[in-house]
């Protein structure tokens, strides 16, 4: 015959992780249900961001008239295009493997990417400021 005592005992034997392994990966998916709020506003972002960026980009290359300041909204869009499709996904696939991201060199590069995007559009956003800046005075 099996009491309560010895059920409960059976219970916390088996939710203790085993070995490290497990336990990171418990650690994990916590830090994933608190951090899912962050993915679905990311998620939701990257779609309306893709969208909105590929409208921009085949209303200003075919239906406007090309001049810098169409060449510089285009080449602003692209960028951001790219930020969609390369940092966005990463930063998710960081957010929900939080404890188990291991690839070093995948890290450093997306971190490079990261920063070449945002510094070119920064950029970019200097050279239409200036452009402005020169048509105005």
């Amino acid at each position: 015959m099996v009491n309560e005592s010895s059920l409960h005992d059976l219970a916390t034997v088996r939710q203790e992780p085993s070995d490290n392994g497990s336990l990171v990966h418990i650690m994990n998916d916590e830090m994933v249900v608190v951090l899912m709020p962050a993915v679905i506003y990311i998620s939701l972002m990257m779609i309306l961001s893709l969208v909105g960026n590929v409208f921009v980009c085949y209303y200003y290359t075919f239906k406007e008239k090309r001049s810098p300041n169409t060449f510089f909204i285009v080449v602003l869009s692209i960028y951001d295009l790219l930020t969609c499709l390369i940092t966005m996904p990463t930063g998710i696939a960081t957010m929900t493997l939080y404890y188990t991201f291991v690839n070093d060199h995948a890290c450093r590069i997306l971190g490079f990417v990261n920063f070449s995007l945002a510094i070119a559009s920064i950029l970019t956003l200097v050279a239409i400021a200036t452009d402005r800046y020169k048509r105005i005075c």
